[in-house]
């Protein structure tokens, strides 16, 4: 069992880290499962000082947000928009 204060403890808690997502950020994960589209979870809040502001210079400053085909669909709204867009597209 780790030790508090113990130097081989830091890498056992970052191991048990556990991805706690937003209600919206789960929904749109949901979405886009169903899709089959391919995609990458990017969670900011988890990310380096660098990568945050790296996200801010390209546009991605709300989650979730989904970048397909060169869009950013911005909000669960946006990504169900897409997903409609899609999936009328594909029954045609």
């Amino acid at each position: 069992m780790p030790q508090h204060d113990h130097y081989c403890s830091a890498g056992y808690r970052a191991s048990k880290t556990d991805l706690v997502l937003e209600e919206e950020d789960k929904k749109a994960i949901e979405v886009l499962e169903k899709t089959g589209l391919q995609y990458t979870l990017i969670d900011i809040g988890l990310a380096s000082a660098s990568a945050r502001i790296k996200a801010k210079i390209e546009g991605i400053n709300k989650t979730p947000t989904l970048i397909y085909k060169g869009q950013k669909f911005k909000g669960l709204q946006q990504i169900m928009e897409l997903f409609e867009t899609t999936a009328n597209m594909q029954q045609k």
